[in-house]
């Protein structure tokens, strides 16, 4: 190992995965392929195993990449150390650069820009596209794509240098040190009760049908749905609602469904009255058909066992499908660890500078929704 008087300035970082969940770090099925990197006055290669990428980062003080929030989870899901290590994301720097008006810039976007020169673009076009996974893409090919994305890396970030003037070296350290929080977090990702989530979905699902139940006697109309903007338009400011009815009338005597009975679809008007006055401006689209939105049932909230009922249905609609139902079929589809979820934090999207989260969105939840987060530390 490089003794530490002896360190590189900067490293370049970039690794390639197998691609399913757009080749997320914590999703079982992926695994790493290679890692590019390049340093200075070098041409840029690929390491011959983790050992080596160990190496090559003990014996710097700045790693740098592109997304590189992404690359450091992967590091540390293998086990690799950036500990005192300095960092530089050339996206994060990018979208300082442009007063956060361009969300997610892309290396290939980016490196454009710079110099004139635009990724490899065979390993999307010939083999991710046609759904030909990172590991059998002929070697080669793959190397000389990730070698290249080093290059152009390392061409960004000698760029993007120049741009910091010594009024906002400040912003940027402190962006940098963000980027690398936030990919811990990511990382470490929360654990929630599964079966807590289970009965939950359980208890708010049997108070929905209590209250759907319940009002549902304030109208005459079967087959009303809760969830159509349709009917609620009809019931809350006056207006028909067309029920179908499929009725049998013979069965079939030719074709692939002979033998099986053959029904036809009456429609059966309900009028309903109004019940109260559309506010001005709500008017949709389709004439008759008003808005019911939240803001606009609030405005009309008069204490009424209608108004309130709505609401709270979509209330815990939202609180069941969203998180208790929601987030365990996102830990599921996304292949995490049983009883984890890893929510995306995203840094470079608002012109404002707020931090968002996505995949699924771990900011903002509700008191009863946070009941399902536990410790992992028993």
């Amino acid at each position: 190992m490089s003794n530490p008087a002896n360190k590189r300035s900067y490293l370049i970082l970039d690794s390639e995965n197998t691609f399913w969940s757009k080749g997320d770090p914590h999703d079982q099925r992926n695994f790493n392929v290679c890692w590019s990197y390049k340093t200075k006055g070098t041409a840029g290669g690929i390491a011959r195993d983790l050992g080596q990428v160990a190496d090559l980062i003990a014996s710097t003080e700045t790693i740098v990449g592109f997304n590189l929030a992404y690359d450091l989870q992967w590091l540390w899901k293998l086990g690799i150390s950036t500990e005192g290590k300095r960092f530089w994301c050339c996206q994060v720097a990018e979208f300082l650069i442009n007063h956060q008006t361009t969300p997610y810039p892309s290396l290939d976007e980016v490196g454009f820009k710079y110099t004139g020169e635009r990724k490899l673009d065979v390993v999307k076009t010939q083999y991710w596209e046609k759904g030909i996974n990172t590991d059998q893409v002929p070697r080669a090919i793959l190397e000389e794509y990730a070698i290249q994305d080093a290059v152009l890396t390392e061409a960004v970030y000698l760029k993007q240098l120049e741009q910091v003037t010594p009024d906002r070296r400040n912003l940027f350290s402190i962006a940098m040190q963000d980027m690398v929080v936030l990919a811990e977090m990511r990382a470490a990702g929360m654990k929630y009760d599964q079966e807590f989530c289970v009965l939950q979905q359980e208890k708010l699902l049997d108070e929905i049908d209590s209250i759907r139940s319940e009002l549902d006697l304030l109208h005459n109309v079967p087959s009303f749905n809760w969830a159509s903007s349709v009917h609620l338009s009809a019931l809350l400011y006056g207006g028909i609602i067309e029920e179908e009815i499929r009725e049998p009338v013979g069965f079939f005597k030719t074709g692939s469904k002979v033998g099986q009975e053959r029904y036809r679809v009456r429609k059966v008007p309900h009028s309903l009255p109004r019940m109260y006055k559309p506010l001005r401006g709500t008017e949709s689209e389709r004439k008759g058909i008003w808005s019911t939105s939240e803001d606009v049932l609030v405005k009309l909230q008069d204490g009424s066992k209608l108004i309130s009922g709505i609401l709270r249905i979509r209330e815990l609609s939202k609180l069941c499908g969203t998180y208790f139902k929601g987030i365990p079929e996102k830990a599921t589809d996304s292949h995490w660890s049983t009883g984890m979820v890893h929510g995306q934090f995203n840094q470079c999207v608002a012109v404002t500078g707020r931090l968002s989260s996505s995949a699924p969105n771990m900011q903002n939840i509700p008191e009863e929704a946070f009941k399902m987060f536990v410790s992992r530390y028993e």
